[in-house]
């Protein structure tokens, strides 16, 4: 059977309709028809739309597509008349309000009014874990190398699974989870689940993947365009002008795998450790990284799934002297940008460890404290705060020390950057970042000068 398009019309396979004598028909007309469409079933009952939709093209052979032609001409006349129609009833209706310059089109694009929104009854929101992260959203947690990441992902599956809580934050369901694996094997995962000592009403809940050849591939393409020209004045000489376009694309190996067991598992969460290795591209690279997410996201909405995945710090890292401890997550920062849920986990002195939480969508906890014990059915522990001696030696620098302490021990002197400089003898620079992280780790309150005053340099607490 020959094509049976009518020559010289643009064809999409967006938009198929079929007429009413059983024939499938798709292009431009179909775009056409389907603002006619709109307008028509807005205008009252009496206006029908005289395609079905879906339906399979018969078999048809070459004679058959004059009469095709010939239906679908007469199909879109006839909506043509009843679009005038539309128009010229409401044209003739009274109105009492001032005539609008903007003229509403007949394609409906999904805008909703304020009233309408705000007259929405909304349920309330589904959590995983209660006020801190819910249903569709995702997580990202990060921690230096060897500090016990994974024991905190197969900690936060038990407690999906289980029920109970984790580090506080209340399970108010039991749900499924899919945990991948690209580090460690089957054997690894078997003795880890087991020193957990998941309930036996809760391992059918957790299912595992540690094969480790489930990959998120994303390559980036560039693309060269040359255009010729002739330059002005001289015909004989062309002038060649060009430009590049790059993008990113992603695709996840072997195709269709993740959603096969999304589907076999029932999972509602699922736990990627670590994204360094599933995730096959340039972590560094924004565009590589933000189109490989599109890919999970997109796998998120249609299969209801939250994704939380484990990541490294970068080398060297450890989020000391950022004002923002999740900036020490390794590689392009649209990683953390990309999920509702941060937690990022810095050593401490000794044992003991900081775990920063901040979320888009509900208060965030902020700092907590915590301990990891290895080889115990609760791994990770939440922990008194740290003391003076711990913090000073952890996670302040010698100089940073010394500034908390000239602080203190000129309480109630009105201190500026200048006097702090004068008295220690370093830069603006290195006072400003010394103050910052002594505030951010709740040592001394510093507020930086607005426009034409005095920066807030205070004691807070004991003295370190």
């Amino acid at each position: 059977m020959g094509d049976l398009r009518p020559a010289g019309r643009r064809v999409t396979s967006e938009f198929p309709f079929s007429t009413p004598g059983g024939y499938t028909f798709d292009g431009d007309e179909a775009v056409r028809a389907a603002k006619l469409r709109s307008a028509a079933a807005s205008a009252g009952p009496e206006h029908f739309w005289p395609f079905t939709l879906p339906l399979t093209p018969p078999d048809l052979d070459e004679p058959s597509l004059s009469s095709l032609e010939d239906e679908w001409s007469t199909a879109t006349e006839t909506l043509d008349d009843d679009f005038m129609q539309i128009g010229t009833r409401r044209a003739a209706a009274p109105t009492t309000a001032t005539p609008s310059t903007h003229r509403p089109s007949a394609w409906p694009t999904g805008a909703v009014s304020l009233a309408d929104l705000l007259a929405t009854v909304l349920p309330p929101p589904d959590y995983l874990f209660e006020s801190l992260w819910r249903c569709g959203e995702h997580f990202v947690l990060s921690a230096p190398r060897a500090v016990g990441k994974s024991w905190a992902a197969l900690q936060i599956a038990t407690a999906l699974a289980t029920g109970d809580d984790f580090l506080g934050f209340h399970v108010p369901r039991r749900r499924r989870v899919l945990y991948i694996s690209t580090e460690l094997t089957e054997a690894a995962l078997h003795e880890r689940f087991s020193l957990l000592d998941v309930p036996q009403h809760a391992r059918e809940r957790i299912h595992t993947y540690a094969r480790g050849d489930l990959r998120l591939r994303a390559t980036s393409i560039q693309e060269q365009f040359r255009t010729t020209s002739s330059r002005s004045g001289d015909r004989n000489a062309d002038e060649q002008t060009g430009y590049s376009k790059r993008y990113a694309v992603a695709e996840l190996e072997p195709a269709g795998l993740l959603e096969k067991m999304i589907e076999e598992t029932g999972a509602e969460v699922v736990i990627i450790d670590p994204w360094a290795s599933f995730f096959d591209g340039n972590e560094s690279d924004n565009a590589e990284v933000a189109r490989a997410l599109e890919v999970l996201s997109d796998v998120g909405r249609r299969f209801g799934v939250s994704f939380l995945n484990v990541h490294h710090h970068g080398k060297g890292s450890g989020g000391r002297h950022s004002r923002d401890p999740h900036d020490a997550a390794r590689g392009a920062g649209r990683l953390m940008d990309w999920s509702s849920v941060r937690m990022t986990l810095s050593r401490l002195a000794g044992d003991g460890m900081a775990l920063d939480i901040t979320t888009r969508n509900d208060p965030s906890p902020g700092r907590l404290y915590v301990q990891m014990h290895a080889g115990e059915a609760q791994p990770w522990r939440l922990a008194s705060p740290i003391t003076a001696s711990q913090c000073s030696t952890a996670n302040l620098d010698a100089f940073t020390l010394t500034v908390a302490q000239h602080v203190h021990d000129n309480a109630g002197e009105r201190l500026s950057v200048a006097s702090l400089r004068r008295a220690l003898g370093k830069n603006e620079e290195a006072i400003k970042a010394a103050l910052t992280r002594a505030h951010r780790e709740g040592w001394i309150i510093y507020v930086p000068a607005p426009a034409g005053g005095r920066p807030r340099i205070e004691p807070k607490g004991d003295r370190p």
